[in-house]
């Protein structure tokens, strides 16, 4: 018998998998992770979620961000 052949396997994939063992969707293009990912805000803790109509937010390990909805050049970090 002969090994697999390897697979590549690329660092979003990587990525992905560890969000989804966590239970987290993953969405790379999301304004949250890439600005969690700029900011050093360390993996996320939860989903995004709505607070209501206007505002939606996300957990980090450092920090909780929230934006407007659809203003997401205007993140916002809380701390917990």
């Amino acid at each position: 018998d002969e090994p697999p052949t390897p697979v590549e396997v690329t660092d979003e994939d990587v990525r992905h998998a560890m969000w989804n063992a966590r239970g987290i969707a993953y969405n790379p293009d999301a304004a949250f992770v890439a600005y969690a990912r700029e900011h050093d805000l360390g993996g996320p803790v939860t989903n995004e979620m709505d607070v209501n109509d206007t505002v939606r937010c996300q957990g980090f390990e450092r920090r909780i961000v929230k934006a407007t909805i659809g203003d997401w050049q205007n993140i916002q970090e809380l701390t917990w």
